[in-house]
């Protein structure tokens, strides 16, 4: 008897189901790293505007009391609608940072209203029109004046610059703090 010497060549259905199996993992694996480090880059991307605009309140309220300074007037004022606990609402001008165009306007007690942004000035605000976008931000300056003894005059103020939103059901939210002196 004759043996039959050749072999066919091929997978067979388990080695087919085993590769086609360790394949899905690995796409799998890739993609929710992929997914992961996209969302990692957008809380990142939020992280750093909200970081820009608290810093920018704070800024924002030196600027005013620098320029009461140079007014010879009160240093914090056109700032108490801050005091408090529901805070202000601070747009700051970028275009001319010198024109009156500001507004410090006061909070209710559920919060300030959510910051606008604009393509084409590149700038965040309160603005209106067409190309003033609504944003998921939102800024809360409070200021708290600080006393060097009973009955003293206010000599510093801590101000409190929030910016929240909300990100996928979770509360974010970036708090810096300054103390700012009646020089």
């Amino acid at each position: 008897m004759k043996k039959n010497t050749t072999r066919q060549k091929g997978f067979t259905l388990i080695e087919s189901l085993v590769s086609i199996t360790i394949l899905m993992i690995v796409i799998v694996a890739m993609y929710t790293f992929v997914v992961r480090g996209l969302q990692t880059t957008y809380f990142a991307s939020d992280q750093s505007i909200a970081t820009f605009l608290a810093r920018d309140g704070l800024e924002y309220v030196r600027h005013i009391r620098n320029s009461n300074e140079l007014a010879n007037d009160s240093w914090l004022e056109g700032l108490s609608e801050c005091e408090g606990l529901d805070g202000c609402a601070l747009d700051t001008p970028i275009i001319d940072p010198w024109s009156d165009s500001s507004t410090v306007r006061s909070c209710s007690s559920s919060g300030c209203d959510a910051i606008a942004y604009s393509e084409s000035y590149g700038e965040y605000g309160y603005g209106s029109g067409s190309d003033w976008q609504e944003t998921k931000f939102t800024r809360t300056v409070t200021i708290n004046t600080v006393n060097s003894a009973v009955g003293a005059e206010n000599i510093a103020a801590k101000v409190t610059s929030v910016v929240s939103w909300e990100e996928r059901s979770d509360n974010r939210r970036v708090e810096l703090i300054e103390y700012l002196y009646d020089w």
